[in-house]
């Protein structure tokens, strides 16, 4: 049996200065439940002050929600760094989305450097050095 196709997103953003950090938590909230009704995994990692954030799964519903979150006024700066589809197992599997605090802005900047799946996959590489939260 063949793997289904899982469309993958991947962007990096900064928090709005008038949105207090304190409003991720309940993102990250409101996400795990979003996204677990619409089959989509995904990861959040921020540093203080910028967001990488890695989505998968159907690719009607990751690319209607990669438009909403471009359009989120909570941040500025959207930028994607990665699109496509991919066939293959879930880089993760069973978390509609984790959260991943980076202490070192040069993680983030890693995966700035880089384009296309070399970006997922640095972000990927990053994941067991961040405090995650499944």
């Amino acid at each position: 049996m063949t793997a289904p196709a899982l469309y993958e997103v991947l962007y990096t953003s900064e928090l709005e200065p008038a949105v207090e950090v304190s409003a991720i938590a309940g993102i990250v909230r409101r996400a795990r439940v979003w996204n677990a009704a619409h089959g989509i995994t995904g990861v959040l990692v921020f540093d203080g002050g910028r967001f990488c954030q890695y989505l998968e799964g159907p690719a009607a519903e990751v690319h209607a929600l990669a438009l909403r979150i471009a359009a989120d006024a909570r941040h500025t700066g959207f930028r994607r760094l990665h699109a496509a589809t991919r066939v293959g197992t879930r880089r993760l599997e069973g978390h509609p989305m984790s959260y991943g605090l980076a202490y070192e802005e040069a993680e983030i900047d890693a995966v700035l450097q880089l384009a296309g799946a070399a970006a997922a996959d640095r972000l990927m590489d990053m994941l067991p050095r961040l405090e995650l939260e499944p």
